[in-house]
């Protein structure tokens, strides 16, 4: 049997204007945001939190920061470091936090004993107060010999004034004043 004109399917064939298909993207989007925020919201009130966490007092975390820093230092690979990463594991644990573990990280760690700057011209030579800057390369047992250039705070535009190729940098390293910011 034979459908007539007028029975025949529909085409599956959809034309828009590309105008017409911008302007309806664009009332659509506030939307979809709009359902998207609500989504993310339900999804928040159906799941069960997995841990609660009493958040500590301040009177507790003022502690906890007292005890991290009375040790002098906490550089890595020090007995202080280790002192603190095991404070730090018992905290995460006493919270509720599962299988907290620390894991291991290869560092040289060196601590000089005995350092100085000597400067020599001629028959007179001269100490000049100084400590060392940490995790820094040493020199050898001769030590160097270099003619010799101060560069103040080092910062670019000192550098830019003086050759510094095959001498000696000296250079005030400024610490920071507490607090910072100012």
């Amino acid at each position: 049997m034979e459908k007539s004109k007028n029975e025949l399917e529909p085409s599956q064939e959809f034309h828009m204007s590309k105008r017409k298909i911008i302007i309806n993207l664009l009332k659509l989007i506030p939307k979809m945001r709009r359902i998207r925020k609500k989504a993310e919201k339900l999804l928040l009130e159906i799941q069960k939190p997995m841990l609660k966490v009493q958040a500590p007092t301040l009177e507790i975390i003022q502690n906890d920061l007292e005890k991290i820093c009375s040790v002098p230092h906490r550089r890595i690979g020090t007995k202080e470091a280790h002192e603190i990463e095991n404070f730090l594991e018992s905290k995460f644990i006493e919270l509720g936090l599962e299988n907290v573990k620390k894991e291991p990280v290869n560092v040289i760690n060196w601590g000089a004993k005995n350092w100085r700057l000597s400067i020599s011209n001629k028959n007179k030579t001269i100490e000049i107060p100084c400590f060392y800057v940490l995790n820094t390369e040493f020199t050898d047992k001769d030590g160097l010999t270099a003619p010799i250039v101060y560069v103040g705070t080092g910062r670019d535009k000192d550098f830019k004034r003086i050759d510094v190729k095959d001498k000696i940098i000296v250079a005030d390293i400024e610490f920071p004043t507490l607090p910072l910011g100012k």
